[in-house]
Formats: C-alpha cells, structure tokens, sequence
C-alpha cells in the first residue's frame, strides 16, 4: 500500500502514526469496556460482601413496596367497609338519579399473574349522561374497583316503541386472603 519510492524514515513514522491510531482504536472498542466491566464487577462484590451501604438498599425496597401496596389497595375487595359496598353504592345511585338497576351478576374468580381477580358486571338503565356518571362516581368517587370495561348499548320496546339504553360495567378487584397479608 505503501509507495515503494518512500525512504525507511517515511515508512517508519507512517508505522508509527499507524500504531498509534490502532492503539487508540483498541483502547476505544476493548479496553476502556474491559474497565468498564471490571468496576461493575468490584461495585456487585462490593454489594454482595455488604461493604456498601445496605441500610439504603433495604429503605428503597420498603418504598417500592409502600408505593405498590398504595396503588393496589384501590382496587383490593374490601367487604367490611360499607362504603366500598357495590351494590350499595349503585342501588342509592339509582335511587337519586333517574336510573334502572337491572342487573347485578358477580362472575368467577379469575386468575391474573398471582393476583386473584373478582369481577362483577353491573348491568343499568337511564340516560346516556346518568350512565356515564355512575362510571365516573364508581371508578373516581367511591374507588369501588377498577372499572374494566363499559358498554353501552340502545334498544327499542316494541311494545310501547321507545327506545332505552343500557350500560353495562365490569368492575374488577383484587382478592387478598389473610395468609398472603402475613
């Protein structure tokens, strides 16, 4: 590759340029990951050895724990608190508001992951903005569950020729039984 007209002393120092940006190359791609590797190796023996401050370990996974115990209690099945109570809830709904509760039907135990999933499908009917504010009471007002789904859907009697709408909500919660808790 090299111009056979060149001296000893051009093809020395072009060898020596050469090296010195393969040497750079090398450092770049192998050797600086090799160090880098080596010190995640020293921090995890470190760890393990528990020369590092395992006080800290130990309150961040008591606050990760906090935050999704937080989260998931919205949505545990609690039969002892009355105001958490469905059909309760939806029965003085629907005496306060211009609604039908038509049908109340809990459905089987599901399992989701290690999670025991209790849905129940409530099944109303009213006006569109009645029925759209009894989601919004049982998901955000009261926290009954999780609301899964919503399904609306409009029929005609043919008998007296009017035409009704029903909603119908799944409502999922979590089921935690007593030797999980410990």
């Amino acid at each position: 590759m090299m111009p056979r007209n060149w001296l000893y002393k051009q093809k020395l120092k072009m060898l020596g340029v050469a090296s010195i940006v393969l040497l750079m190359i090398c450092f770049r791609f192998s050797i600086s990951a090799t160090i880098a590797e080596y010190r995640q190796y020293q921090e995890h023996t470190a760890d393990r050895n528990g020369e590092n401050n395992s006080t800290y370990s130990l309150q961040l996974l008591e606050s990760k724990e906090n935050f999704l115990t937080n989260k998931l209690s919205r949505f545990v099945l609690d039969t002892v608190d009355n105001a958490k109570n469905l059909l309760a809830i939806t029965g003085d709904y629907c005496n306060q508001k211009n609604v039908i509760l038509k049908e109340y039907k809990p459905e089987l135990i599901t399992f989701k992951d290690s999670l025991k999933v209790f849905t129940r499908n409530i099944t109303v009917e009213g006006s569109f903005l009645d029925c759209l504010e009894l989601v919004r009471t049982l998901e955000q007002k009261y926290n009954t569950g999780r609301v899964s789904s919503v399904l609306f859907k409009s029929y005609e009697d043919p008998a007296s020729s009017k035409t009704f709408l029903t909603c119908t909500i799944l409502i999922q919660n979590l089921i935690i039984s007593d030797n999980e808790k410990n």
